[in-house]
C-alpha cells in the first residue's frame, strides 16, 4: 500500500497587490524571455524546501512552524539577478533584513527534529521570475530596469506544490503570523 505524500516547502507569500507590482516591474525583462515565465499566482520567496512529506512529517513540520516566532518586517526587492547553473532569472533584495535572516535560521532550527537538514549554501532570498532562460537573455537583461518594490512581510506559509496540466500550482496549506 502506497502512502500518500505531498511536495511541501515554506515560503513568504506575497499579496495580490505585491504580485502585480513584481510582474509590472519585471515585464520589460520577462516579456522578452527565452525561458518559462513563472505564473503570477506562483510568485513567492522560498524559506525552506522540504520535498515529499507524509501526514506524520507534515504534522511535525506544522508543530515546528508554530513554535517559530518572528517579527514582521519590510522587504525591499530592488535587484535583478541570474542563477547561471539553474538558468533562473530572479528579483530579490540587495540587503537582506535581519528579521528575515533570523526567520530563516529559526525555522530551520525548529524543523531539525523533523529530520530536516538545512542547505549548506548561503541563503539568498529571491522571487524566481523565469526558469530555463538562456545566458544571452540573462546577460542582456541581468542588470535590467532598476526597481524598488516594498513588501510588508507579516506571515510565512507552508505550501504544497501540485502538478497540473500547465506545470505546477502552489497551494497554501497553513499560515503562520509574524508579530
Amino acid at each position: 500500500m502506497n502512502e500518500k505524500t505531498q511536495r511541501l516547502f515554506f515560503a513568504l507569500w506575497p499579496s495580490q497587490q505585491e504580485r502585480k507590482a513584481v510582474v509590472d516591474a519585471s515585464l520589460a525583462v520577462t516579456g522578452q524571455s527565452s525561458g518559462r515565465v513563472i505564473p503570477r499566482q506562483n510568485l513567492h520567496i522560498t524559506l525552506h524546501f522540504i520535498g515529499q512529506a507524509n501526514d506524520e512529517l507534515k504534522a511535525c513540520l506544522h508543530t515546528a512552524a508554530q513554535s517559530t516566532s518572528g517579527k514582521a518586517f519590510k522587504l525591499t526587492l530592488d535587484q535583478f539577478g541570474y542563477f547561471r547553473r539553474a538558468k533562473t532569472f530572479w528579483l530579490g533584495p540587495k540587503t537582506i533584513p535581519a528579521a528575515l535572516v533570523a526567520l530563516h535560521r529559526d525555522l530551520g532550527d525548529a524543523l531539525s527534529p523533523c529530520g530536516f537538514q538545512r542547505e549548506q549554501r548561503e541563503y539568498q532570498p529571491h522571487v524566481s521570475l523565469i526558469r530555463k532562460c538562456s545566458g544571452a537573455m540573462s546577460s542582456q537583461h541581468g542588470v535590467a530596469t532598476p526597481c524598488s518594490l516594498n513588501w510588508t512581510v507579516n506571515e510565512f506559509v507552508l505550501l504544497e506544490s501540485v502538478s497540473v496540466e500547465q506545470g505546477v500550482r502552489y497551494r497554501v496549506i497553513e499560515r503562520y503570523p509574524l508579530t
